[in-house]
C-alpha cells in the first residue's frame, strides 16, 4: 500500500493526560493512531519518528501491519505485512476477532474520547457531559438502523461513571490549586 495514500489521525489512548496536548510532544505520548479502521499503539521512538503497532492482542504478538509516522506527521513506512483479517464467526471466540472498526464503531470511539477530554477540560459535571456529547452524536446519525448500532456500542453511563469523576475531579484540584495561588 502506498505510504502517500493512506490517512491517519491521532487519538486520545485511555492514557492521555492533559500536558500530553502540546508542540513537543513529539513521540505522541498519551495518544494512539487511527488509520484505515483499525488503531495502533506506539511500539518505538527514534530521533526522527514513532513506529506505531496493530492494538489487536494477536496482533501485537504476532506479526502485523506497522505504520511509521515521522516528526512532521507522514507516514514515512509500512510493513509489508497485512492485518490477519478474522471475521465474526461463533466458532471462533469474540476475542479473537480482527477486523477493520466500521464508521459507527469510529463515531463511537470518538464520542468516548471526547466525553473524557470534556470531563478533563470543563467545570460541567460527567452526566451532563455524557449527555450532551450523546445527544451531538445522535443528531449525525440519518437512519434508524445507525441510532440503533451506535446504541447498542455506547456503553452505560453508570459503567463510565467513576472514571469520569475521577478525571474531573482532578481537573477541578488543579483548578482550585492554581486560584489559591492568585
Amino acid at each position: 500500500m502506498a505510504t502517500s495514500m493512506l490517512k491517519f489521525e491521532y487519538i486520545q489512548s485511555n492514557h492521555f493526560k492533559q500536558e500530553d496536548e502540546c508542540e513537543e510532544n513529539k513521540q505522541k505520548k498519551g495518544f494512539e493512531v487511527l488509520s484505515d479502521g483499525f488503531i495502533y499503539v506506539k511500539k518505538k521512538s527514534n530521533k526522527d519518528s514513532n513506529y506505531w503497532k496493530c492494538k489487536h492482542p494477536k496482533c501485537l504478538i504476532y506479526k502485523c501491519l506497522t505504520l511509521t509516522i515521522n516528526f512532521n506527521n507522514e507516514i514515512v513506512g509500512v510493513s509489508n505485512v497485512s492485518h490477519s483479517i478474522v471475521e465474526k464467526n461463533e466458532s471462533i471466540p469474540e476475542k479473537d476477532w480482527h477486523f477493520p472498526l466500521n464508521e459507527n464503531q469510529i463515531k463511537t470511539l470518538r464520542f468516548l474520547k471526547k466525553v473524557k477530554e470534556r470531563c478533563s477540560n470543563e467545570e460541567m459535571g460527567p452526566a451532563k457531559v455524557f449527555e450532551d456529547e450523546q445527544n451531538k452524536l445522535f443528531r449525525t446519525l440519518l437512519t434508524s438502523c445507525d441510532k440503533d448500532e451506535v446504541a447498542s456500542l455506547i456503553p452505560q453511563f453508570q459503567s463510565l461513571k467513576h472514571g469520569l469523576q475521577k478525571r474531573r475531579n482532578r481537573t477541578h484540584e488543579q483548578y482550585c490549586r492554581k486560584c489559591n495561588l492568585k
